[in-house]
């Protein structure tokens, strides 16, 4: 069974869009939806990250904007009223597939299906914070 969903011509030239969800924050309460064009790449979703003014990465240890997307292939939890939630697991590594910029959206997700960007680490500035607790402790305000 292929992994690819087929797309076609056709929903293209309709003007077909896909429901993607995109978790912000790397936090499960904030997974949002987004109504996008089925002619949209992946590195189409990248530009959601410049236009807000916001800082959506992880922590402070990571860039602010994502350098690309995983797709998750946790299936989520349907809820009585038709809302689809997703844990912490479907953010696990076991449960991701790294898909290209290039890519077309349509080509490679479902409906309903979750984005996991990635954000490139800033290591300078984890190794900075960590040296400057380590030498401010010892010689603390106590």
């Amino acid at each position: 069974m292929s992994q690819e969903k087929p797309s076609s011509a056709a929903d293209n030239a309709n003007g077909k869009r896909v429901d993607v969800y995109i978790r912000m924050n790397d936090d499960e309460e904030k997974d949002y939806c987004f109504h996008v064009e089925s002619t949209k790449t992946f590195g189409d979703l990248i530009e959601i990250f410049n236009t807000l003014p916001l800082n959506l990465s992880p922590s402070i240890y990571y860039e602010k904007i994502p350098v690309g997307f995983k797709v998750s292939t946790f299936p989520g939890y349907l809820t009585r009223e038709g809302g689809l939630l997703f844990g912490y697991e479907a953010a696990e590594e076991k449960n991701l597939k790294s898909v290209p910029n290039d890519a077309l959206i349509s080509s490679k997700v479902w409906n309903g299906q979750l984005l996991i960007p990635v954000f490139p680490e800033r290591t300078f500035l984890r190794y900075a914070v960590n040296t400057g607790l380590v030498l401010w402790l010892p010689f603390g305000p106590y």
